[in-house]
């Protein structure tokens, strides 16, 4: 293969590895996953939620605590633009969905939260993390939740998400590599 050619197939991979640690991040906050946050963010990355400015380390154990509190939470990334500054470094700027409730049960009430991620990952020893974020808040509402028709009731349903729950699945692997049946 011409070194062009592997140049290119290189970007192409780094900007896949770059949007599933994008990915990763919500998974592993919706399920209270601090290894796999560990492996996204990192420990001497310069977080800033306007809340907390935090080192990486600092950051991941402070949204660990701040999702702890809330037994029902999602987040969701999408659309990352990704400008590569040489081979090792890349600015992102990617759109922020989180929905969370303090209530276990469905029907009580949701918060979202919506905004952008502003994102400088490094590869380091071959490996993308964020090494800088920076959140914007856009704006947040209450949604307002029905309680489910008892016709509905069977429905699957999934609070204080874990790691150790039956139906976790770590991004990349499946059920059986991680051992499950």
């Amino acid at each position: 293969m011409d070194k062009a050619l592997e140049n290119r197939l290189t970007r192409l991979e780094d900007i896949e590895i770059i949007r599933e640690q994008l990915e990763r991040y919500g998974h592993a906050l919706d399920w209270h996953d601090g290894d796999l946050l560990d492996s996204v963010i990192f420990d001497d990355a310069d977080v800033d939620y306007g809340i907390f400015k935090l080192d990486g380390r600092g950051a991941k154990d402070k949204l660990m605590e701040i999702e702890a509190a809330f037994p029902r939470r999602w987040h969701f990334t999408a659309s990352p633009t990704i400008a590569f500054l040489d081979a090792f470094t890349a600015e992102t700027v990617s759109y922020q969905i989180a929905v969370s409730s303090t209530e276990a049960d469905p029907g009580n009430g949701l918060t979202q939260y919506f905004g952008w991620y502003l994102d400088r990952f490094e590869k380091r020893d071959g490996h993308w993390g964020i090494a800088a974020r920076k959140h914007v808040l856009l704006g947040f509402g209450d949604i307002a939740e029905q309680r489910l028709p008892e016709i509905m009731q069977g429905l699957n349903r999934l609070t204080n998400a874990s790691p150790a729950h039956p139906d976790y699945r770590k991004p990349g692997q499946s059920r059986v590599a991680m051992g499950q049946q």
